[in-house]
């Protein structure tokens, strides 16, 4: 059985997306499949044990040949991955994306079984099946799971499908994992509260360990600079390296972001900090544990009310967070 799987983007996304990976290779092992995914992002899921090629997206470089009129390099790009789609005919064609930048590669898939999640932008006219997630449905993954459903395939082993990494420095101490950092500010938990967590962790003889990308190297200075004895691995690791460094930690504590997400399904203790969004509440496991303010303005996502106050994200203090960490640790 040939799969082809359409997830261009971002890293968040992709990682919750992984989760139907090992559900499907359960129940069809011998399954065959491709994932189209944006060139910037291939690293994240080319060694996945569950992925059997896969097929970049050089959205950037397409962009940059368009906008510069060099239209015969742009048409040679486009048919070198038009030919890549279709090298092979799919018994399955997903598209778990659901917009324009993904329908319209899906459009040169072979394959009639074609199936979107939460189409937008009108292309959903596209496809064979439409799959619509509830909103009150807090399941994390819950969109991703209603596929599964639609395909008689069973959620119960939906967990991280994609590769994780040793970090080049191993950690041997007991330690806690800290993902402050996401694309808005608007998610971003309060500076001070980081702070007092990190002076609990260490009280109890663990090593606070903070992950990140490149562009978070400017905010870790800014919410650590005075805090000492902390692993500072912020832009110092790949997605990968970052999962590895969550798949030994005795706790995770993060905001709505990919590491978070990550954590989740892979099954460690883990917090997750919710505020102008709250992508699940249900977790699956009793380990995974959210916290939320439901207010009158929530989920406000990418227009606060609060003119920056972030009154959210302020009522879940570091109390809250201890009180659960202490069962852990």
């Amino acid at each position: 059985m040939n799969i082809l799987i359409f997830r261009l983007s971002a890293i968040g996304d992709i990682i919750m997306a992984s989760g139907i990976l090992p559900c499907i290779k359960d129940h069809y092992p011998t399954a065959n499949i491709t994932w189209v995914v944006q060139q910037e992002y291939k690293t994240l899921i080319e060694d996945s044990p569950y992925i059997d090629s896969v097929i970049p997206i050089k959205r950037k470089e397409l962009s940059i040949l368009l906008k510069s009129g060099r239209i015969g390099n742009f048409i040679k790009e486009c048919f070198s991955t038009i030919s890549s789609i279709r090298k092979k005919r799919y018994d399955l064609v997903l598209d778990l994306q659901g917009i324009w930048k993904s329908s319209i590669w899906s459009l040169f898939a072979i394959g009639k079984n074609r199936i979107v999640v939460d189409p937008k932008e009108g292309v959903g006219i596209f496809y064979k099946k439409k799959i619509l997630s509830n909103p009150i449905d807090k399941r994390i993954g819950a969109e991703y799971k209603l596929v599964l459903n639609a395909l008689s395939i069973s959620s119960d082993k939906y967990t991280l499908g994609i590769n994780t990494q040793d970090p080049p420095i191993q950690l041997n101490d007991r330690f806690v994992v800290l993902c402050p950092f996401t694309t808005r500010t608007q998610k971003f938990w309060i500076d001070i509260y980081w702070r007092e967590i990190v002076k609990y962790i260490r009280s109890r003889g663990y090593k606070p360990v903070v992950l990140g990308g490149p562009s978070d190297m400017t905010l870790v200075k800014k919410i650590f600079s005075h805090v000492s004895d902390i692993v500072n691995f912020v832009g110092k690791l790949t997605i990968n390296q970052c999962l590895g460094v969550i798949k030994g930690a005795s706790a995770v504590i993060g905001v709505d972001t990919g590491l978070t997400h990550g954590s989740m399904l892979l099954k460690r203790p883990t917090i997750a900090i919710f505020g102008s969004t709250c992508p699940y509440l249900d977790t699956g496991f009793d380990n995974g544990v959210v916290l939320y303010e439901n207010m009158w303005c929530s989920p406000c996502k990418r227009n606060p009310l609060c003119n920056g106050e972030m009154d959210c994200m302020k009522k879940i203090t570091p109390r809250r967070v201890i009180s659960i960490l202490d069962k852990w640790l």
